[in-house]
């Protein structure tokens, strides 16, 4: 199945349902911007209120919270790497850690 929210009109994009769906539609990839013609209605084009600059905007916003999430991601990976190499150590091996930390963490 093939449809977008820009494939009904002419030159539009078409996107393809059956593998993955791209994060967002990049207006200023679009040749011809037909929200703009006085005629056009732009709820035609644009859903929940939108325009073309707070879409912009929250296409923008979308790829920071996602890099926000992957970074969190990582986050958490490196700390149950590091939980699960501190319940491996004996009691000593953590004791020569934690020294080694608050060491470091005064020079």
């Amino acid at each position: 199945a093939k449809l977008g929210p820009l494939a009904h009109m002419p030159g539009g994009l078409e996107l393809d349902l059956a593998g993955p769906l791209p994060d967002n539609i990049d207006v200023d990839s679009v040749p011809d911007k037909p929200w703009r013609k006085p005629e056009a209605d732009i709820t035609d084009f644009f859903n929940y209120g939108f325009t073309e600059d707070t879409w912009r905007l929250y296409c923008q916003r979308q790829q920071e919270v996602r890099q926000e999430q992957q970074q969190v991601q990582r986050d958490l990976r490196h700390a149950e790497a590091a939980q699960r190499e501190s319940n491996e150590m004996t009691p000593e091996m953590r004791l020569i850690q934690h020294a080694q930390q608050q060491l470091s963490a005064r020079l």
